[in-house]
């Protein structure tokens, strides 16, 4: 059965229950410039497929479900969803890497380098540009 909630605003608008055979599972598909594909659904993912299709997808949290995907000329993906929010996202493996030792100031650990970049992306040094003093932390 679905249910009604209304919103802040006071629009109402129908919610089906997880339980409802009616339930409608939203998606939307786009291509990143790198090949890659990126999904995003009605459980507030977005998935980014790996080119050969053989590991798990990265996954990020939009926070709620996706309505809308698109690559920007940047090369950054944007998502759309139902909380009204356009959020943009670096999927570029460069440019994430360069954008993360720039905020955190020095190397990735191992650990840091998984959980941001991917357990199958192998580690390397992102802050290449750094005096040769410059030590990378230990895991």
């Amino acid at each position: 059965m679905a249910k009604t909630a209304t919103s802040k605003s006071g629009s109402r608008r129908a919610r089906a229950s997880r339980k409802d055979p009616r339930a409608v599972a939203r998606s939307c598909l786009c291509r990143c410039g790198d090949e890659r594909l990126a999904s995003g659904g009605s459980d507030g993912k977005i998935k980014l497929w790996p080119k050969d299709g053989t590991r798990e997808p990265v996954v990020l949290s939009h926070g709620s479900p996706v309505w809308a995907l698109a690559v920007l000329k940047d090369g950054r993906l944007a998502s759309g969803g139902e909380d009204g929010m356009i959020k943009r996202w670096l999927v570029d493996e460069q440019k994430l890497i360069s954008a993360l030792c720039l905020r955190a100031g020095r190397n990735l650990t191992k650990d840091e380098w998984a959980r941001y970049i991917g357990p199958d992306a192998p580690w390397q040094p992102g802050c290449r540009d750094l005096p040769s003093n410059w030590r990378t932390p230990n895991p």
